[in-house]
């Protein structure tokens, strides 16, 4: 027993040892990646996330009335994505955003302009519906994912309402 109770006390001995002490196979020279001359970085403004290109057309999506309710999700983790609204630049769509903007700003909803002839409109809703964020890109998607023709809408947790 003292033989199997040694071999056991050194074999662990040489495992701690190894562990404790890395070895360097190859060094190639460089610079530490951590150790970069004066790197400067800014943040973009939250309005440049997306490359706004004139004019943003959704064909197939108007001014109109929606179904609201649950939409379906790919997975149940889907419902924690950020609140965001859909509209275009018309007065439907700037009538209900101002009639619907102190819930929008509760729930920090970011919005998406999908019908837009340019930059200077998006600015002008900007400029009305401020401090919502807003960035011009087309809602293909909304259509081809959960069969949405119309807008304005709302999507909270899963939930889309008008």
């Amino acid at each position: 027993m003292n033989r199997i109770t040694l071999f056991l006390t050194s074999t662990l001995f040489s495992i701690t040892s190894v562990a404790q002490t890395p070895e360097t196979i190859a060094d190639f020279g460089g610079e530490a990646f951590l150790e970069a001359p004066n790197l400067s970085l800014t943040r973009p403004r939250p309005d440049t996330y997306i490359h706004e290109q004139f004019p943003v057309h959704t064909p197939g999506m108007t001014p109109g009335k929606i179904h609201g309710g649950e939409l379906s999700l790919p997975h149940e983790t889907a419902k924690l994505h950020p609140a965001f609204f859909v509209m275009g630049y018309d007065k439907y769509s700037v009538h209900w955003v101002n009639a619907n903007k102190q819930q929008l700003l509760e729930a920090s909803a970011k919005g998406f302009v999908v019908n837009v002839q340019s930059a200077a409109q998006l600015d002008q809703l900007r400029a009305i519906l401020k401090p919502l964020p807003l960035i011009a890109a087309p809602g293909s998607s909304f259509m081809e994912h959960w069969g949405i023709t119309n807008y304005p809408f709302f999507v909270n947790q899963g939930v889309i309402t008008q």
